[in-house]
C-alpha cells in the first residue's frame, strides 16, 4: 500500500514539475520575443528561445519528458521509493526559481 501511495505522490509531483517547466518556458518566451525584456540565462535553453513558439513549445514538452520517464523508471526499478520521492521534490523545489525570477521580472515590467 505504502509503494502505492509513493507511486501516486511521485506522478503528482512529476504533473507538478512539468506545469513549473511549460509555464517557465511560456513565461520566458513572453518575456523575451512580446516585451523584449528579457533574456535567457540558460545557455542550454537559448536554443528554444530562438525558435518560434509553436515549434518551441512541442520540443519543450519533449525535453520535459526525458526527466519526468526517467524518474518513472526508476521509481519502478528502486526498492527505495522514498529516495525518488526526495529526488523529484528537490526537482519541483529547484524549479521555483525561475517561476520566482519571473515574478519579479513581471512585477519590475509593470512597475517600470
Amino acid at each position: 500500500m505504502e509503494t502505492f501511495n509513493d507511486l501516486n505522490k511521485t506522478k503528482k509531483l512529476l504533473f507538478l514539475l512539468s506545469s513549473l517547466m511549460l509555464i517557465d518556458y511560456i513565461l520566458t518566451y513572453i518575456g523575451i520575443h512580446l516585451l523584449n525584456f528579457i533574456s535567457e540565462g540558460n545557455p542550454f535553453m537559448r536554443f528554444f528561445m530562438e525558435l518560434p513558439f509553436f515549434i518551441g513549445l512541442p520540443l519543450r514538452i519533449l525535453f520535459l519528458l526525458f526527466p519526468v520517464t526517467l524518474m518513472l523508471l526508476a521509481f519502478s526499478l528502486t526498492e527505495n521509493k522514498k529516495r525518488i520521492v526526495l529526488v523529484v521534490n528537490g526537482m519541483v523545489g529547484i524549479q521555483f526559481i525561475p517561476l520566482f525570477l519571473h515574478m519579479y521580472w513581471i512585477f519590475v515590467y509593470y512597475n517600470y
